[in-house]
């Protein structure tokens, strides 16, 4: 099996990324629940790979 090395920061900000946009259309659906759990999945990559928060999320 090859080993590969992995920015596994850079993957888990691209994965924060996607769900990001994948929140407001589980929130057009209703899906309300649903859209705070992967919100929830969102902060978790934040915290563990201590990745900045969009700027768009910044109040």
């Amino acid at each position: 099996m090859e080993n590969t090395w992995v920015n596994t920061n850079q993957v888990a900000q691209d994965i924060a990324s996607d769900l990001q946009v994948r929140i407001a259309d589980l929130e057009k659906i209703g899906a309300l629940i649903a859209a705070a759990h992967v919100q929830a999945a969102i902060d978790a990559l934040r915290q563990q790979f201590d990745l900045p928060c969009e700027a768009s999320e910044t109040d």
